[in-house]
């Protein structure tokens, strides 16, 4: 009879490691399953198993004597590792059921294998009893096994747990145990396998759903971005120009400059001279007395001419009355009249139109000189209040970004905490969260504080009272087709520092032409008439001519200041190569540097796109208690970079087109602002 039980004894484990579709007869035990297989017995206490699935529910009475259902508790799992000593000895069905301690659980397969007559397996485990499980003549009502019953914290999701995303307030469940049907086949589902507490972090799949809280922390103090007055871009360009207090001087400079151009322009104008005079005398002498008076009314013209000439008229009338208390003494009154003409012009020095209008050509010139330094002061001062405005809206975007990495992180830290009251984190990592949530709040006041500043320097562009002014337009970045061949034309005809070294090579080579003038000798021609008209005498008529030569020996500064003049010439004209030269490749590099930038801007959208949904997916991992803090604050830091990396690469795009705008002299026809002279 022993030797029958061996023999059947050993067919059954050959048929085990030869894996055949032969029913496999189990009977464990509370000490065996719990030292072995290290898994819950509540599952496999009971029960028949054939490789692949569950068969057949045992009856009650098939449970040995000595064995209680009390006794049938579920142990908590330490480890998801079986021996290797064992794995020769264990159906690969038992394997099957470890599934609580993989990512991964296969739902076993129905098996229709009619079921066989109890097997004895008193060989299984040394001094066990044996158990004769006889076939169940009809069905058995189910018994669910009892055990001690625990304060539910929390549901667990039927189904796949990476797709559910039920609350877990507190703690992790523990479902009951229900035993199989009596007959039949049934789909073991994941669900309904017990959570433990001590499993491993990367094995907790159950999602978490973060309730509406309380803030982990109190509000940031100190203020958002104020309310204030939104201005746009050409509300500030406009407020710059009317309120600059430099632009103001800058006007009020042109008042005296364009009297000094009047008074050159008049240098060929003739000057008319009127003069009248009255006098009276008396003269005594003893007891004779003589009165006299007189009257005198003249005029003197001049006029300069083109050719170096010079012509003066003057014309005077005067009469004289006497009377005397003497008798031998007549009285007497006389009128007489004078006419007299001059011209002088000169043969070698100051001879010559070019010469003599040169003056007005300088002075023309230094007007263009102090059109452009106005033009320059209107282009600098708007394209400071443009970057003074930019800068300006940068710092509340990035109050914003640092209001928004606050609020993630707070976020982050409900997420967590909820964690840790569930058991599935660690109390320390909440100190990471606060720390993680001190520094954004740091951040953010920073961010605060430099608004304010940048506020406070566009108001000093603007040279308005102290009011809360905030940007009232977005960022907005649009692809601009340039052409660098015609930006560096127009540079040519409008840059502003390009267009002062042509001028000053214009003025030197005039300055060197009245130096080599200044060297000639002087030969001028003379002539005059004068014609005196007497009411007592007879008129007299005078005409003459002449001509005349000088010249100094020497003096040499008339030599030193030509080489003077000439050097200044050469180094005028060297500047004006150097400036045209740099402004071509000034233009060149920026348009290069803005086309550059533009590609930033998209790939630093890439990046903020990119970073989001990292972060996106951290904060996913998390909440289902699969990623890390510091993973989460690693990513929300990303993002913060990417986003200050966009918003700097928009601003720094949009400010290198105004700075080639400025650079090509064309930031009034952009903003159509016209520049108008006050008039005197």
């Amino acid at each position: 009879m022993q030797n029958n039980q061996d023999t059947k004894h050993g067919e059954m484990a050959t048929a085990t490691h030869t894996k055949k579709q032969r029913p496999v007869w189990v009977t464990p035990t509370v000490s065996f399953m719990a030292a072995i297989f290290g898994t819950s017995l509540t599952l496999l206490a009971g029960s028949k198993f054939h490789e692949g699935g569950i068969a057949e529910e045992l009856t009650p009475e098939a449970i040995p004597e000595g064995i209680t259902v009390s006794e049938l508790l579920v142990l908590p799992v330490a480890s998801s590792e079986v021996p290797a000593s064992l794995q020769g000895d264990v159906p690969a069905v038992v394997g099957d059921l470890l599934s609580p301690l993989t990512p991964a659980f296969p739902t076993p397969s129905p098996v229709s294998t009619p079921v066989k007559p109890a097997v004895s397996s008193s060989e299984v485990r040394k001094n066990a009893p044996q158990i004769d499980v006889p076939p169940p003549a009809e069905p058995v009502e189910p018994r669910a096994i009892e055990r001690p019953e625990r304060e539910a914290k929390a549901e667990v999701p039927q189904g796949d747990r990476l797709e559910q995303n039920e609350v877990i307030s507190q703690s992790l469940p523990q479902l009951p145990i229900e035993s199989n049907p009596p007959s039949g086949d049934r789909d073991l589902d994941p669900a309904t396998l017990p959570l433990f507490e001590n499993r491993p972090a990367e094995l907790q799949q159950v999602p978490v759903t973060v309730p509406e809280t309380r803030p982990a922390v109190q509000e940031t103090p100190g203020d958002r971005i104020p309310e204030g007055i939104p201005l746009t871009l050409v509300e500030v360009v406009g407020l710059a120009v009317q309120n600059n207090r430099e632009i103001k001087n800058a006007y009020l400079a042109r008042i005296a400059e364009r009297a000094n151009l009047a008074v050159a322009l008049d240098k060929f104008q003739p000057t008319f001279t009127p003069e009248i005079s009255v006098g009276l005398n008396q003269n005594e002498v003893g007891s004779a007395t003589r009165n006299a008076a007189d009257i005198t009314a003249g005029s003197r013209v001049r006029m300069r001419i083109p050719s170096g000439g010079e012509i003066n008229a003057a014309w005077n009338m005067g009469g004289i009355t006497q009377s005397s208390n003497q008798a031998e003494i007549i009285d007497e009154n006389r009128v007489n009249q004078g006419l007299s003409l001059n011209v002088i012009q000169p043969l070698l020095r100051g001879f010559g139109r070019d010469v003599n209008t040169a003056s007005i050509k300088i002075a023309q010139f230094n007007e263009n000189l102090n059109l452009l330094r106005l033009n320059s002061t209107l282009i600098n001062i708007i394209t400071d209040a443009i970057f003074g405005y930019r800068e300006l809206l940068q710092a509340q975007e990035s109050v914003k970004i640092a209001e928004n990495s606050l609020r993630i992180a707070q976020d982050i830290f409900e997420i967590n905490r909820a964690l840790v009251e569930a058991g599935r984190q660690p109390r320390i990592n909440l100190v990471q969260n606060e720390r993680n949530i001190a520094s954004r709040q740091v951040q953010l006041l920073g961010a605060q504080n430099n608004f304010q500043q940048v506020r406070l320097s566009l108001l000093t562009i603007l040279d308005v009272e102290d009011f809360p002014i905030i940007p009232g337009e977005e960022i907005v970045v649009e692809d601009s087709q340039l052409n660098e061949e015609e930006l560096k034309q127009l540079a040519l005809q409008n840059s502003a520092s390009y267009l002062n070294a042509e001028l000053a090579v214009e003025i030197a080579e005039l300055n060197l032409m009245l130096a080599e003038d200044d060297n000639r000798w002087d030969m001028n021609l003379t002539a005059s008439y004068g014609s005196n008209l007497q009411s007592r005498t007879d008129d007299t008529n005078d005409v003459r001519l002449g001509i005349g030569l000088s010249r100094d020996f020497g003096d040499r500064s008339f030599e030193s200041r030509i080489e003077q003049e000439r050097v200044n010439l050469l180094q005028s004209q060297n500047t004006r190569d150097d400036q045209r030269d740099n402004l071509l490749i000034q233009v060149g590099d920026q348009v290069r540097n803005a086309r550059l930038l533009l590609e930033q801007v998209n790939l630093a959208r890439q990046e903020r796109e990119f970073a989001e949904q990292n972060l996106e997916n951290e904060r996913e991992l998390l909440r289902l208690g699969r990623g890390e803090i510091r993973n989460v604050i690693s990513a929300q830091e990303e993002v913060v970079s990417a986003n200050n990396s966009e918003l700097n690469a928009q601003i720094a795009y949009l400010n290198a087109l105004t700075r080639l705008e400025q650079t090509v002299g064309i930031t009034l026809e952009t903003w159509q602002i016209t520049v108008e002279t006050p008039e005197e």
